[in-house]
């Protein structure tokens, strides 16, 4: 056995208790042990005894093993192992101050080490800085462990504490430097120093403070580490701000509450645009498979001396500050997002927020299960404590993979509830004029509606058609399900572009220029009140029928696409709900106004999240409903960032008219991205096709035999086999797109 990974577990261990528990000391072969994340392990130093040689309180004698996890293990011995080139021992605690720190990772098919990672509670020795890093070497040897990522791994908290002490001062007539600048000056000064250490000579007298930190520089040398080099992502933390300085592939993701994720890092791959264009304006050349020089697949790292310099060391630096809407910061290698996407991991970090070492392990756990066989590192920290939802969950029934990273569905509520009835406008015209269209673009609709129920905690009565019917324990639960479907509906990027070029679903703009209308326009209505319910024997899942429904049915209805419309009794609710937010923010405790302590923690949870996305409202007056006796008072109610939705020009008939003209139709055309991931897609093309023709020509060789002209004919013979069958048109064709 080679690796072992048994973290975030419960273990306990006793190992005086051999013949029947498991220990290491018999694992000569160990590379890979990780005990990290079982709080309550202790290994303690083991009572020796004369006629006992073994040593089961020691990890000294695994001399192959590399990466020895211990994090938040009780330990009491001193037989482990020191921090070496190729050696690493993670003894941190999982808890950093108020976050929560979790990493995993995995050697793959390597023998050595390549990536490191650094975490500083206390960066500076200042309770309120953190320093989170990930250096993951590129163009690696696989017989020997990376020096350059250990060289960063000790030296760069020493190169930014210098630019951090200058933080404020005066740089030019008109700058004074900020952290960026600080941060963007340690990725610089130390890529320059390691320059000057790799091509110094006997004679030079060049000396730093951070390479006197670490031997690791005395071993460089300019024919075996020319041309490797380390991409480097770093977690800068400083009172509520966030700053993310990275080089290379390394990415991350900030995840919100809310579901979403926002992109913290930049790829830096030579065929991007940016990249591109600055690589060849520099001398350099970027080869058919992506690779800058035919040697380094990313085209900003430290190191890669002799490309220096089509390769620069200047990070793309991202900042946020830190607010409730924030969840997790989740980093990751290059090989977990070649298998993981985006949206997948911010829904496994989401889910697993409270444990980030959970988090982490999943991350690369799916990775190496949708095919990852390269080192894997992945880092997720979480911004806050976290408690679930206090509502009883339920098994789901038609869960796919995507809802099922998000938790189970909440129990159906009863009672007082709040009723929502969806609704896309002019459906049936869209279903007869772009029906192939139209079936991606319910697939797209229905995923944000269910997306969102599963974050906020919403139920799922049943769908009819395209309409949706459903139900929230709480009004503020209801009200934010809608914000969040329509600002989501409006900024997917996933409409087909016939819908986008229609009328029915092209881009409506405000007077400020801003997208308020996008894709199908969906009608919303909520009433709250007490339905009668029942669970329905056919579907197994809730049912509600009686007064209530009807009238939250019939609220609906007055809604156009793209509103959302209440009731008075909703209305009426809401405003109580307000008043008692209003005690709280003023320092009344939550039991003295809200019943239940837990229901009033997610009330007061959602209430911020709404006056964060701000809200408008407007009373459209008395509505006299089908199917009821007396008029019922509705109220129009749109997120902040969709305001001027009460702006748009309506018809005599309270309809919104799509005066929008060509020009703010999106139609499907070519932009400067697409060419790019068209090119990369036709490059993988021909590679493959390239494989093919040669496997093809390799066979008829060898039917040929091996006389002075069976080369030409074998070519000859493929090209006309290829002909006849079809199959040879096909490849020319590949390659002379």
């Amino acid at each position: 056995m080679t690796s072992l990974d048994v973290g975030s577990n419960e273990l306990r261990y006793n190992i005086g208790n051999v013949p029947y528990d498991w220990n290491w000391y018999y694992n000569k072969k160990l590379m890979y042990l990780n005990l990290s994340g079982n709080k309550r392990l202790e290994i303690k130093p083991q009572h020796r005894r004369d006629d006992v040689d073994e040593q089961l309180d020691s990890f000294l004698f695994l001399k192959q093993l590399r990466v020895l996890g211990l994090m938040d293990v009780t330990i009491t011995t001193d037989a482990v192992p020191d921090q070496t080139l190729d050696v690493r021992v993670r003894s941190t605690s999982s808890q950093l101050g108020k976050f929560g720190y979790g990493i995993s990772d995995t050697l793959g098919n390597r023998k050595h080490i390549t990536t490191r990672d650094v975490v500083i509670e206390k960066f500076r020795e200042k309770p309120d800085e953190m320093l989170i890093t990930i250096y993951d070497g590129k163009n690696c040897s696989q017989f020997k462990a990376d020096k350059i990522s250990k060289i960063i791994q000790e030296t760069f908290e020493i190169h930014l504490t210098k630019e951090l002490e200058t933080l404020g001062t005066q740089v030019g007539s008109s700058h004074c430097k900020t952290v960026e600048d600080c941060l963007r000056g340690a990725f610089l000064t130390m890529n320059s120093e390691m320059n000057i250490l790799i091509n110094k000579d006997e004679s030079s007298t060049f000396a730093s403070a951070a390479a006197h930190r670490t031997t690791t520089t005395d071993e460089l040398t300019l024919e075996e580490d020319g041309f490797t080099g380390c991409g480097a992502t770093i977690v800068y933390i400083k009172q509520d701000m966030v700053y993310v300085a990275n080089i290379g592939d390394t990415m991350g993701i900030v995840t919100k509450s809310n579901g979403d994720y926002d992109l913290i890092t930049t790829k830096h791959e030579p065929y991007a645009p940016g990249e591109y264009e600055r690589i060849r304006e520099s001398g350099g050349y970027v080869n058919t498979e992506g690779y800058l020089d035919n040697i380094a697949s990313i085209s900003r790292a430290v190191g890669f001396f002799k490309l220096i310099p089509h390769v620069t060391a200047s990070p793309n630096i991202y900042k946020f500050k830190l607010t409730s809407t924030e969840q997790t910061i989740a980093l990751a290698t290059n090989e977990i997002w070649k298998k993981v996407p985006f949206g997948l991991a911010a829904d496994i970090v989401s889910l697993e927020k409270s444990r980030p070492g959970i988090a982490a392990e999943k991350l690369r756990d799916y990775a190496i299960s949708y095919g990852a066989s390269d080192k894997c590192t992945a880092v997720v920290l979480s911004l806050g404590q976290f408690n679930d939802k206090p509502y009883e969950k339920s098994s789901a029934i038609n869960d796919d993979l995507n809802l099922r990273n998000l938790g189970g569905e909440i129990k159906p509520p009863t009672g007082e509830v709040a009723m929502v009835f969806t609704d896309i406008k002019n459906s049936t015209y869209l279903w007869n004029t772009y029906q192939q269209p139209m079936r991606s673009a319910i697939k797209v609709h229905n995923s944000i509606m269910r997306r969102q129920l599963r974050i906020i905690g919403g139920y799922e009565v049943k769908t009819e058609g395209d309409a949706f019917m459903v139900s929230f324990p709480t009004p503020t639960s209801a009200l934010l399900w809608c914000f969040a479907v329509q600002l989501a509906l409006l900024t997917t990027d996933e409409w087909p572009a016939e819908i986008l070029a229609s009328d029915q679903g092209c881009e409506v703009r405000d007077e400020h220029d801003q997208v308020v209308f996008r894709g199908l326009s969906v009608r919303m209505g909520i009433h709250w009140g007490t339905p009668v319910h029942e669970h329905d024997m056919v579907t197994k899942r809730m049912d509600y029928f009686g007064p209530m429904v009807n009238k939250a049915s019939r609220v609906s209805s007055v809604a156009d696409g793209g509103q959302i419309t209440i009731s008075n009794d909703y209305y009426d609710k809401f405003k109580q709900i307000m008043t008692c937010h209003d005690k709280v923010k003023k320092g009344v405790p939550i039991t003295a106004v809200y019943p239940n302590k837990a229901l009033g923690e997610v009330i007061e949870g959602h209430m911020e999240k709404l006056e964060e996305m701000g809200w408008v409202e407007e009373s459209i007056g008395s509505k006299k409903l089908k199917g009821l006796e007396t008029p019922e008072k509705i109220w129009l109610v749109f997120p902040g960032k969709l305001a001027s939705r009460l702006k748009v020009v309506t018809n005599n008939n309270g309809q919104i008219e799509n005066n929008s003209n060509s020009n703010n139709k999106v139609i499907a055309g070519i932009n400067a991205e697409s060419v790019w991931r068209l090119r990369n897609l036709s490059l993988r093309l021909e590679e493959i096709c390239s494989y093919l023709a040669s496997d093809e020509l390799h066979a008829v060789k060898e039917d040929a035999g091996s006389d002075s002209g069976s080369a030409t004919a074998a070519a000859n013979a493929a090209a006309g086999a290829g002909a006849g069958s079809g199959e040879g048109e096909g490849i020319r064709c590949d390659f002379i797109c």
